[in-house]
Protein backbone atom coordinates (compact mmCIF):
# COMPACT_ATOMS: atom_id res chain seq x y z
CA UNK A 1 0.00 0.00 0.00
CA UNK A 2 1.35 3.40 -0.92
CA UNK A 3 2.01 5.80 1.92
CA UNK A 4 2.51 9.55 1.50
CA UNK A 5 4.49 11.16 4.27
CA UNK A 6 5.88 14.57 5.01
CA UNK A 7 9.58 14.40 5.68
CA UNK A 8 12.30 17.06 6.12
CA UNK A 9 10.35 19.70 4.28
CA UNK A 10 9.28 17.70 1.23
CA UNK A 11 6.88 14.94 0.33
CA UNK A 12 8.30 11.55 1.09
CA UNK A 13 6.77 8.18 0.55
CA UNK A 14 8.06 4.98 2.02
CA UNK A 15 6.97 1.46 1.12
CA UNK A 16 8.24 -1.36 3.26
CA UNK A 17 8.70 -4.86 1.85
CA UNK A 18 6.44 -4.19 -1.14
CA UNK A 19 6.71 -6.59 -4.04
CA UNK A 20 7.20 -5.20 -7.51
CA UNK A 21 4.31 -5.36 -9.92
CA UNK A 22 6.06 -4.19 -13.09
CA UNK A 23 9.22 -6.18 -12.37
CA UNK A 24 10.02 -8.55 -9.54
CA UNK A 25 12.76 -7.34 -7.23
CA UNK A 26 14.77 -10.43 -8.12
CA UNK A 27 14.63 -9.71 -11.85
CA UNK A 28 15.39 -6.03 -11.21
CA UNK A 29 18.51 -6.99 -9.26
CA UNK A 30 19.58 -9.33 -12.06
CA UNK A 31 19.03 -6.55 -14.59
CA UNK A 32 21.29 -4.01 -12.91
CA UNK A 33 24.00 -6.62 -12.31
CA UNK A 34 24.12 -7.95 -15.87
CA UNK A 35 22.87 -5.31 -18.32
CA UNK A 36 25.81 -2.91 -18.58
CA UNK A 37 24.33 -1.32 -21.68
CA UNK A 38 21.50 0.17 -19.64
CA UNK A 39 22.96 0.69 -16.16
CA UNK A 40 25.91 2.60 -14.75
CA UNK A 41 27.43 1.27 -11.53
CA UNK A 42 29.24 3.63 -9.14
CA UNK A 43 30.78 1.99 -6.06
CA UNK A 44 31.00 3.94 -2.83
CA UNK A 45 32.55 3.04 0.50
CA UNK A 46 29.46 1.34 1.92
CA UNK A 47 26.99 1.24 -0.96
CA UNK A 48 26.87 0.71 -4.70
CA UNK A 49 24.83 3.27 -6.62
CA UNK A 50 23.15 2.47 -9.94
CA UNK A 51 21.55 4.78 -12.45
CA UNK A 52 19.91 4.17 -15.81
CA UNK A 53 21.71 5.31 -18.95
CA UNK A 54 18.50 6.78 -20.33
CA UNK A 55 19.65 10.10 -21.89
CA UNK A 56 16.46 11.74 -20.66
CA UNK A 57 17.44 11.02 -17.07
CA UNK A 58 19.57 13.72 -15.46
CA UNK A 59 22.74 12.45 -13.87
CA UNK A 60 22.45 12.24 -10.06
CA UNK A 61 24.18 15.08 -8.28
CA UNK A 62 27.82 14.33 -7.38
CA UNK A 63 26.84 14.63 -3.72
CA UNK A 64 24.33 11.76 -4.05
CA UNK A 65 26.97 9.04 -3.66
CA UNK A 66 28.49 10.80 -0.65
CA UNK A 67 25.06 11.24 0.96
CA UNK A 68 24.20 7.58 0.40
CA UNK A 69 27.50 6.45 1.89
CA UNK A 70 26.95 8.70 4.89
CA UNK A 71 23.39 7.42 5.33
CA UNK A 72 24.60 3.82 5.18
CA UNK A 73 27.28 4.51 7.77
CA UNK A 74 24.71 6.18 10.02
CA UNK A 75 22.42 3.16 9.73
CA UNK A 76 25.25 0.72 10.44
CA UNK A 77 26.36 2.66 13.50
CA UNK A 78 22.79 3.10 14.69
CA UNK A 79 22.03 -0.62 14.46
CA UNK A 80 25.44 -1.68 15.78
CA UNK A 81 25.79 -3.97 12.78
CA UNK A 82 29.16 -2.60 11.64
CA UNK A 83 30.16 -6.05 10.35
CA UNK A 84 27.19 -6.19 7.99
CA UNK A 85 28.81 -7.64 4.89
CA UNK A 86 26.07 -7.80 2.27
CA UNK A 87 26.45 -5.20 -0.50
CA UNK A 88 23.87 -2.43 -0.22
CA UNK A 89 22.73 -1.66 -3.77
CA UNK A 90 20.76 1.53 -4.39
CA UNK A 91 19.14 2.47 -7.68
CA UNK A 92 18.79 6.25 -7.91
CA UNK A 93 16.07 7.61 -10.19
CA UNK A 94 15.38 11.25 -11.09
CA UNK A 95 11.77 11.19 -9.92
CA UNK A 96 8.88 9.05 -8.69
CA UNK A 97 7.95 8.19 -12.27
CA UNK A 98 11.29 6.44 -12.60
CA UNK A 99 10.59 4.35 -9.52
CA UNK A 100 7.14 3.46 -10.81
CA UNK A 101 8.63 2.36 -14.14
CA UNK A 102 10.93 -0.03 -12.30
CA UNK A 103 8.69 -1.28 -9.49
CA UNK A 104 5.10 -0.43 -10.32
CA UNK A 105 4.88 1.60 -7.10
CA UNK A 106 4.20 5.30 -6.65
CA UNK A 107 6.77 6.20 -4.03
CA UNK A 108 10.13 7.86 -3.65
CA UNK A 109 11.79 5.09 -1.69
CA UNK A 110 11.29 1.34 -1.59
CA UNK A 111 13.36 -1.38 0.07
CA UNK A 112 13.73 -5.04 -0.89
CA UNK A 113 15.57 -6.65 2.05
CA UNK A 114 15.87 -10.11 0.49
CA UNK A 115 17.78 -8.69 -2.47
CA UNK A 116 19.52 -6.05 -0.35
CA UNK A 117 18.22 -3.54 -2.89
CA UNK A 118 16.73 -0.05 -2.60
CA UNK A 119 15.12 2.05 -5.31
CA UNK A 120 15.17 5.70 -4.32
CA UNK A 121 14.56 9.10 -5.86
CA UNK A 122 17.51 11.46 -6.13
CA UNK A 123 17.04 14.23 -3.60
CA UNK A 124 15.98 12.01 -0.69
CA UNK A 125 19.26 10.11 -0.61
CA UNK A 126 20.46 11.54 2.68
CA UNK A 127 18.12 9.58 4.97
CA UNK A 128 18.98 6.19 6.44
CA UNK A 129 15.30 5.12 6.55
CA UNK A 130 15.32 2.54 3.74
CA UNK A 131 18.83 1.34 4.56
CA UNK A 132 17.66 0.65 8.11
CA UNK A 133 14.94 -1.61 6.70
CA UNK A 134 17.56 -3.67 4.86
CA UNK A 135 20.02 -3.97 7.72
CA UNK A 136 17.41 -4.52 10.41
CA UNK A 137 15.45 -7.16 8.55
CA UNK A 138 18.50 -9.06 7.35
CA UNK A 139 20.18 -8.91 10.78
CA UNK A 140 17.26 -9.40 13.19
CA UNK A 141 14.42 -10.91 11.12
CA UNK A 142 11.22 -9.55 9.61
CA UNK A 143 9.36 -7.41 12.17
CA UNK A 144 5.91 -5.97 12.53
CA UNK A 145 5.31 -2.79 10.56
CA UNK A 146 5.09 -0.42 13.53
CA UNK A 147 8.52 -1.23 14.94
CA UNK A 148 10.18 -1.45 11.54
CA UNK A 149 8.92 1.98 10.53
CA UNK A 150 9.45 3.35 14.02
CA UNK A 151 13.06 2.18 14.02
CA UNK A 152 13.62 3.66 10.55
CA UNK A 153 12.18 7.01 11.65
CA UNK A 154 14.23 6.91 14.86
CA UNK A 155 17.38 6.19 12.83
CA UNK A 156 17.06 9.69 11.35
CA UNK A 157 15.92 10.96 14.79
CA UNK A 158 13.45 13.48 13.40
CA UNK A 159 10.31 13.68 11.31
CA UNK A 160 9.86 16.64 8.96
CA UNK A 161 12.69 18.24 10.89
CA UNK A 162 10.90 17.98 14.25
CA UNK A 163 12.03 16.21 17.40
CA UNK A 164 10.12 12.94 17.66
CA UNK A 165 8.82 13.41 21.21
CA UNK A 166 7.85 17.03 20.51
CA UNK A 167 5.92 15.98 17.44
CA UNK A 168 4.26 13.13 19.35
CA UNK A 169 3.17 15.69 21.95
CA UNK A 170 1.76 17.86 19.18
CA UNK A 171 -0.18 14.87 17.83
CA UNK A 172 -1.46 14.12 21.32
CA UNK A 173 -2.68 17.69 21.79
CA UNK A 174 -4.45 17.47 18.44
CA UNK A 175 -5.94 14.04 19.21
CA UNK A 176 -4.03 12.28 16.45
CA UNK A 177 -2.36 9.56 18.49
CA UNK A 178 -3.47 5.95 18.11
CA UNK A 179 -3.82 3.54 21.07
CA UNK A 180 -0.74 1.32 21.17
CA UNK A 181 -2.77 -1.89 20.99
CA UNK A 182 -3.95 -0.80 17.53
CA UNK A 183 -0.61 0.63 16.40
CA UNK A 184 1.31 -2.61 16.99
CA UNK A 185 -0.95 -4.71 14.76
CA UNK A 186 -0.03 -4.60 11.07
CA UNK A 187 -3.65 -4.20 10.01
CA UNK A 188 -4.11 -1.37 12.48
CA UNK A 189 -0.85 0.36 11.59
CA UNK A 190 -1.55 0.34 7.87
CA UNK A 191 -5.04 1.74 8.42
CA UNK A 192 -3.71 4.89 10.13
CA UNK A 193 -2.76 8.04 8.28
CA UNK A 194 1.04 7.71 8.02
CA UNK A 195 1.50 11.39 8.83
CA UNK A 196 0.58 10.31 12.35
CA UNK A 197 1.54 6.63 12.60
CA UNK A 198 5.16 7.00 11.51
CA UNK A 199 6.23 9.77 13.92
CA UNK A 200 4.25 8.17 16.74
CA UNK A 201 6.03 4.86 16.14
CA UNK A 202 9.37 6.67 15.93
CA UNK A 203 8.79 8.40 19.26
CA UNK A 204 7.68 5.15 20.89
CA UNK A 205 10.73 3.24 19.62
CA UNK A 206 13.04 6.03 20.78
CA UNK A 207 11.47 5.90 24.25
CA UNK A 208 11.87 2.12 24.49
CA UNK A 209 15.48 2.26 23.30
CA UNK A 210 16.42 4.96 25.78
CA UNK A 211 14.59 3.40 28.72
CA UNK A 212 15.26 -0.31 28.17
CA UNK A 213 18.29 -0.53 25.89
CA UNK A 214 18.99 -1.75 22.39
CA UNK A 215 19.07 -5.48 23.08
CA UNK A 216 15.60 -5.47 24.59
CA UNK A 217 14.37 -3.33 21.71
CA UNK A 218 15.77 -5.87 19.22
CA UNK A 219 14.01 -8.65 21.11
CA UNK A 220 10.77 -6.68 20.78
CA UNK A 221 11.51 -6.27 17.04
CA UNK A 222 11.76 -10.06 16.81
CA UNK A 223 8.77 -11.01 18.97
CA UNK A 224 6.38 -8.05 19.25
CA UNK A 225 5.86 -9.33 22.81
CA UNK A 226 6.20 -6.46 25.27
CA UNK A 227 6.05 -8.55 28.44
CA UNK A 228 8.67 -11.06 27.28
CA UNK A 229 10.96 -8.39 25.85
CA UNK A 230 10.64 -5.54 28.33
CA UNK A 231 9.08 -7.06 31.41
CA UNK A 232 6.15 -4.66 31.08
CA UNK A 233 2.82 -4.92 29.30
CA UNK A 234 2.13 -2.80 26.23
CA UNK A 235 -0.33 -0.79 28.31
CA UNK A 236 2.32 -0.06 30.97
CA UNK A 237 4.82 1.01 28.30
CA UNK A 238 2.24 3.25 26.68
CA UNK A 239 1.49 5.01 29.98
CA UNK A 240 5.19 5.56 30.68
CA UNK A 241 5.76 6.90 27.15
CA UNK A 242 2.80 9.28 27.44
CA UNK A 243 4.22 10.62 30.69
CA UNK A 244 7.46 11.45 28.87
CA UNK A 245 5.90 13.19 25.90
CA UNK A 246 3.52 15.14 28.13
CA UNK A 247 6.61 16.75 29.66
CA UNK A 248 7.86 17.73 26.17
CA UNK A 249 6.99 21.06 24.57
CA UNK A 250 5.28 21.12 21.17
CA UNK A 251 5.79 24.85 20.81
CA UNK A 252 6.61 26.03 17.29
CA UNK A 253 5.45 22.91 15.48
CA UNK A 254 3.57 23.51 12.24
CA UNK A 255 2.46 20.16 10.89
CA UNK A 256 0.02 19.37 8.05
CA UNK A 257 -3.39 18.20 9.17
Amino acid sequence: MSRMLWRTGCFALFILFSGCTTHSSKSLLKQILTDRKKWIETPGKRIVMYRHKNPDYPVPAPASLSRLDSAAMNALEFTGELNYSRPIRIIVTPDMAGIKDLTGKTTNGIAFPKENLIVEMDGVTGACHEILHLIGTNSWGKPKAWISEGMAVYCDDNWWGYDLHALARYLQLNRKLTPLKALIRDKGFHSIDPRYSYPQAGSMVRFIDQQYGRQKLIKLWQTNDFSASLGKTAEEIEIAWLNVIEDTSAEGIRYPE
